[in-house]
């Protein structure tokens, strides 16, 4: 082959041309670095995360609340900061690997110019996606041409400032050694005569090569002519080796002035003008990883995979103490008070103590009769009780769930009236806490109305953005920043950034603490509402809720059958009553139960052992294990009070899903296939198990249950982002999906059942 390559100078020079044996060397020894650009070209291309909306994150992007001039150019910022991050990285790890480059004036500057392909191609198919995007949302053509000016404007900018600095810094050998630019001219070109020559032979070339040399015969010389390599025959090596560890030290010195400003950036994160677009927090992030790897070969070379393991291995260590360690807690428990013991012995003691249990129906009873006494206008005709089951689903739930409360509320008239208890998990919980609060303070404050369309626009607000700049440049650093609650301390993460993030889009009216909605709920001014994160130790439920509900958590008894009896959740506000549990903020409790696993960190209670809880929708995603407990407990109340349970499910999703077709698996997709299987029918196996449990209640319940389904239009291949961020045509969706034929269907069944009160 190589016989064949040098008898023929034109694929000699097209094979040797530096750029193509860049990229060459990265594929074959830059493997990390090749890595991540092929995660950047699955999110551009919604190849990789496409259920959860990463791609529209750099297509869309938000910055202070919409989509601007300003979010594109920080988004083509802080990519124009990645390709810079990139080609320190590259230049750092195989420069030495082509001497040639040493006697060019400015040699980062033109490694730099030559190591385009991967850029480039990128951002090739980045402006295709965005052309197809813009197309697809239907944005103005002076929109377009804004929003890509935008981000060139960002790009050009980062790499300008960049050049400007190594051009200054940087230094070729003519500099360094003092050696005259016409003395070296006239070796190179002697030198370049013997080496291109037609009959040029093969051993010439390798003469005073070493292993590691990569031979390149022609690249590119800014702007774009192309130039024959010079040779590096004459020089001594040590002199190339020197050239090239000057600028490794201007590379890193620049890499350690960008760390610096992005910590310096960290700190003023709770500044709305510095919480970043999410897409250039991706960018910021991978950059961040690519200079400190790049660091480290710098100073350890061959002993960096090494060293990077052994840090790995100390992090990891160290991670176990509290000061090394970013540990998220539920803010306003007390954590200097004595954890609490959580072993079995003390879960059965929960489970069976039948005091609590009574104390505890005794007290839902009365706030049901307060719930009747509101909503009895009629004393022949008893009221329907509503039920509000709440899906997870991030944002979309949120959204879906707080409309399809206003809609029905608004063709009914008082179905928000009528709703005795709301059950769900993650964004469903958070629509739903909203409007409850909105109509909370509606009675007292006629500024408030809980059917205001533009609840719509702050419950769907972002909160992505600023938990992503939060994970770039502050979670995997020591937890630096702190702020303080009720004399103790916290660290701010990105569970602080979701919780100040949803409290700023929803007005801040929700920052209260859970005991705070004890009296409404009691007096039947607003529905109960109970949450059940899921334990992450023993999978049980955490069943929270601002009553004692100590009847959702205890085993039914029995008089003919016995078993051995494992108690499924333990009650939050008993089981944490020494470490205040009432005094969590009200969003600390949102959080708990909406904590998407990596993306909002888990929770740790102050427990012995440690426990951490995470989405109530791995055990009970619809509220549906709350909902028949409820009605078992009070079945008796509600066959004599109510003239049946109406259950309103909001569903992210339809409830029978679509058949899938039968098509031809990779090998890859064969061997993840059982674990997909498992976690993409978690939801499904729930129904199934739900389902039945509603079939054995018509033995024990006398009156009648309704169940409505919602369901969000949200299948393939008009999926809407699972994220907590959606853009403005996902939102349409969302809203547009009450115009569907099954859900009109049921908003007529839902009227009528109504009426019937």
């Amino acid at each position: 082959m190589k016989k064949f390559i040098q008898n023929r100078p034109l694929l000699r020079r097209i094979v040797y041309f530096f750029p193509l044996q860049l990229l060459l060397v990265q594929v074959k020894k830059n493997h990390m670095i090749v890595v991540f650009w092929l995660l950047l070209f699955g999110f551009i291309t919604e190849s990789v995360a496409a259920r959860y909306g990463v791609g529209f994150l750099f297509l869309e992007p938000e910055y202070m609340e919409k989509v601007s001039f300003l979010s594109y150019f920080i988004v083509g910022f802080s990519c124009g900061g990645f390709i810079m991050a990139y080609n320190i990285s590259c230049y750092i790890q195989n420069a030495f690997r082509f001497p040639f480059l040493a006697t060019l004036s400015h040699p980062f500057i033109k490694f730099c110019w030559n190591n385009f392909i991967i850029p480039v191609f990128f951002l090739a198919v980045y402006f295709n996606k965005m052309f197809s995007f813009f197309a697809k949302e239907s944005i103005a053509a002076g929109d377009q041409f804004v929003y890509i000016s935008a981000f060139l404007a960002g790009l050009i900018t980062f790499m300008s400032i960049s050049f400007f600095y190594f051009i200054r810094t940087n230094k070729d050998i003519s500099k360094i050694y003092g050696i005259r630019k016409s003395e070296d001219e006239k070796k190179r070109r002697y030198i370049s005569r013997i080496i291109l020559r037609r009959n040029f032979e093969w051993r010439n070339l390798d003469a005073n090569r070493e292993a590691r040399d990569w031979h390149v015969e022609v690249y590119i010389n800014f702007p774009w002519r192309i130039k024959l390599a010079r040779s590096f025959e004459h020089y001594d090596k040590e002199m190339l080796i020197r050239v090239f560890k000057q600028n490794h030290y201007n590379a890193v010195f620049f890499q350690a002035l960008v760390l610096i400003s992005l910590l310096v950036l960290g700190s003023f994160r709770d500044i709305p003008a510095f919480m970043i677009p999410a897409g250039a927090s991706v960018f910021l992030l991978f950059t961040m990883y690519l200079m400190m790897t790049s660091m480290l070969h710098t100073w350890f070379r061959g002993w960096t995979t090494t060293v990077f393991i052994l840090l790995l291995i100390s992090f990891n260590w160290a991670y176990q103490f509290d000061y090394f360690s970013n540990h998220t807690r539920a803010y306003g428990m007390d954590y200097t008070v004595p954890p609490v013991k959580y072993t079995n012995e003390k879960l059965h003691y929960y489970d069976q103590e039948k005091n609590w249990r009574a104390i505890d129906s005794a007290n839902t009873i009365a706030t049901l009769e307060n719930w009747k006494a509101r909503n009895m206008t009629d004393s022949t005709q008893l009221p329907k009780l509503v039920i509000f089951n709440c899906s997870g689903g991030g944002i979309r739930s949120a959204l879906w769930t707080l409309y399809t409360m206003q809609y029905g509320d608004s063709v009914t008239g008082d179905l928000l009236s009528h709703t005795a208890a709301v059950f769900g998990s993650s964004g469903g919980m958070l629509g739903a806490a909203y409007l409850r609060e909105v109509k909370l303070r509606g009675e007292s404050d006629p500024k408030y109305n809980y059917r205001d369309p533009a609840l719509r626009d702050h419950v769907s607000a972002d909160i992505l953005n600023p938990m992503a700049f939060s994970i770039a440049v502050n979670d995997w650093f020591l937890p630096i920043q702190r702020f303080k609650l009720d004399s103790q301390h916290y660290g701010k993460n990105r569970a602080y950034a979701f919780e100040e993030k949803f409290n700023d889009n929803t007005g801040r009216i929700l920052t209260k603490r859970l005991e705070d909605y004890a009296a409404d709920e009691a007096s039947a001014r607003i529905p109960m509402m109970v949450f059940s994160p899921t334990i992450v130790n023993d999978g049980r439920r955490l069943v929270i809720s601002a009553q004692g509900v100590s009847y959702l958590t205890q085993s039914r008894e029995h008089d003919r059958i016995s078993y051995n009896k494992i108690p499924d959740g333990i009650e939050y506000s008993r089981f944490f009553s020494e470490q205040k549990a009432g005094r969590i903020l009200f969003s600390s409790v949102l959080r708990m139960s909406a904590t998407f696993p990596y993306i909002t960190p888990l929770t740790e209670l102050p427990s012995d052992p440690k426990l951490e809880v995470f989405d109530a929708g791995m055990r009970d995603n619809y509220g549906l294990v709350n909902t028949i407990r409820f009605i078992y407990c009070f079945r008796e109340w509600l066959e004599k009070n109510t003239s049946g349970v109406v259950i309103i499910q909001t569903r992210d999703k339809f409830k029978e899903r679509p058949v899938e077709p039968d098509e031809g698996q990779t090998l890859s997709e064969a061997l993840s296939r059982p674990l997909g299987s498992f976690y993409g029918n978690l939801f499904t196996v729930q129904d199934y198990n739900t389902d039945r449990e509603f079939e054995y209640a018509q033995s024990w319940f006398k009156s009648s249950i309704d169940i409505i389904d919602f369901e969000l239009q949200n299948e393939f291949p008009d999926r809407i982002s699972l994220s907590w961020h959606l853009t403005n045509a996902e939102k349409k969706k969302v809203i547009n999906s009450m115009k569907s034929a099954k859900n009109k269907e049921n908003i007529e069944r839902l009227k009528k059942l109504m009426r019937e009160n």
